[in-house]
């Protein structure tokens, strides 16, 4: 089985403005393995984030290739883009992005809710099993601004996973978190790893994620600098 997300010579220039041209991303290809936790690393600026958009899709690149569970990621519509999304693809983010006025519960049901997803143990027993793989069982009737920031950031994770995707992608997780809520955050993902199989990408400047990767990629000014994998 072919990795699950490869980019050949991908290049992304964003012109901001007439005869202004910013660079990305410039001649990057990299495979991430299916089953692997890969971490993308570099200073602000890098091009971390733009190659994890582009990467999944989100993001076309202005030259070059992204295959994506096999499939060129140009030739999608936005269906195929939909459904990737609501079914193969968790994103957690650095911001959170819980709604204020849903519990913790209701967030983590809501995108089963969107997709109109019935769950085989139904969709309360889910977002139940969710809760209590990210350690939070006893907290899903709290409203986010109930919830420390390390524990908004699990619901999150929580939500990212409740379709049981096969793919799971985050976006400088740890950024908003003091030490040891990034510590149980780093914990929670290398465990959806192990346990559930997932494939974990992480853009990240945190360096503790270092040690806990099969794969790490380096970036500097949209260039990659390295490429080390563990296993």
């Amino acid at each position: 089985m072919g990795p699950i997300i490869e980019t050949k010579d991908v290049s992304l220039v964003f012109r901001p403005a007439p005869r202004t041209c910013v660079v990305a991303l410039s001649d990057i290809s990299v495979q991430i393995a299916r089953g692997a936790f890969t971490i993308i690393q570099g200073p602000s600026g890098s091009g971390k984030s733009s190659l994890l958009q582009v990467a999944v899709g989100l993001q076309p690149p202005t030259e070059g290739q992204v295959m994506l569970f096999g499939m060129d990621t140009a030739r999608f519509g936005n269906r195929d883009r939909a459904a990737l999304w609501s079914k193969r693809i968790g994103f957690v983010y650095q911001a959170f992005n819980l709604l204020p006025f849903l519990t913790a519960h209701e967030n983590i049901e809501l995108p089963m809710r969107l997709q109109s997803v019935r769950h085989k143990n139904g969709r309360r027993a889910r977002v139940e099993q969710c809760l209590e793989l990210v350690g939070m069982k006893t907290l899903g009737d709290r409203l986010p601004s109930q919830l420390s920031g390390g524990e908004q950031q699990r619901v999150a994770i929580a939500r990212a996973i409740v379709n049981e995707p096969e793919l799971l992608v985050a976006d400088e997780p740890t950024g908003n978190l003091d030490d040891a809520a990034a510590g149980l955050v780093l914990d929670l993902l290398k465990r959806l790893q192990f346990e559930l199989g997932m494939t974990v990408v992480v853009a990240t400047h945190d360096a503790r994620f270092r040690p806990a990767a099969d794969h790490v990629i380096k970036l500097e000014q949209g260039r990659l600098v390295s490429e080390v994998r563990y296993r």
